[in-house]
């Protein structure tokens, strides 16, 4: 699940700036051995880690994203109460082949590196 996708569906997004300091700025392959040698670094060593988020309920999901992720929080101030109800609602639906038991898990991949300066 993209919340970027389901935010999509219901305001125009602009373009990510691929350089902008953010959450997966460094996610693209080699791009933070590029960054680390650019910065003076050698002997770059980068290693993934498939991990799981978990969240105890679609909801605790929501509320977690309406105070931290930057888009939602920022669109969610500029709705009328009836279409952040509808946007919350496509969140969660979202989720719905991600929620087991009640308890939603999302699949991650978390980046490690160590180098040399």
């Amino acid at each position: 699940m993209a919340l970027q996708a389901v935010l999509g569906r219901f305001v125009t997004l602009p373009a990510p700036d691929p350089t902008a300091p953010g959450l997966f700025r460094l996610a693209p392959p080699g791009e933070l051995e590029r960054t680390l040698v650019a910065g003076g670094f050698s002997d770059v060593r980068v290693e993934s880690f498939p991990m799981v988020w978990s969240y105890g309920s679609a909801e605790t999901y929501w509320q977690i994203q309406a105070d931290i992720a930057a888009p939602l929080h920022a669109l969610i101030g500029t709705m009328e109460p009836a279409a952040v109800a509808a946007l919350k609602a496509a969140v969660l639906e979202s989720l719905d082949p991600h929620t087991d038991d009640g308890v939603v898990r999302l699949a991650a991949v978390a980046l490690c590196a160590r180098a040399t300066a």
